[in-house]
């Protein structure tokens, strides 16, 4: 599946996704795309592991890295149908999303990150994303 037509069928989760970083962004003003790059990384990375039927790696992260990776972790993990984002938050049932479309949709986030930086500088993804989520 091309860049194009994940976004498509996946836009949604691609959007619960980024409004996560947004919201840490929003919150957490000095964030920059390395950060943002970092945490999607391991998230990446958590998710492979378990595609391959490996138990995840606890990741060392810190600071606003860390902050990013627990807010995509927890929309994932929601997208997933594993856990709820709030008590009062609806359930999505487990299996609409698949962990390979969950990492493909990862994947394209943080190969946008890429893409953005270079153009726009240090915060370059973060700029874009806002002009959507603001």
């Amino acid at each position: 599946m091309n860049d194009n037509e994940l976004t498509e069928r996946f836009a949604d989760v691609l959007q619960n996704i980024e409004f996560a970083i947004h919201a840490v962004y929003r919150q957490q003003p000095e964030l920059v795309d390395y950060e943002v790059s970092r945490a999607l990384e391991a998230a990446v990375r958590r998710y492979k592991d378990e595609v391959r039927g490996r138990t995840p790696k606890e990741r060392q992260l810190t600071g606003l890295v860390q902050e990013v990776h627990d807010a995509v972790i927890a929309v994932a993990e929601f997208r997933l149908g594993r856990q709820p984002l709030s008590e009062d938050a609806p359930a999505i049932q487990p299996g609409v999303l698949t962990v390979e479309d969950l990492l493909a949709c990862l994947q394209r986030i943080h190969k946008s990150v890429g893409i953005w930086t270079k153009q726009g500088g240090r915060r370059g993804y973060l700029a874009y994303i806002g002009e959507f989520l603001a």
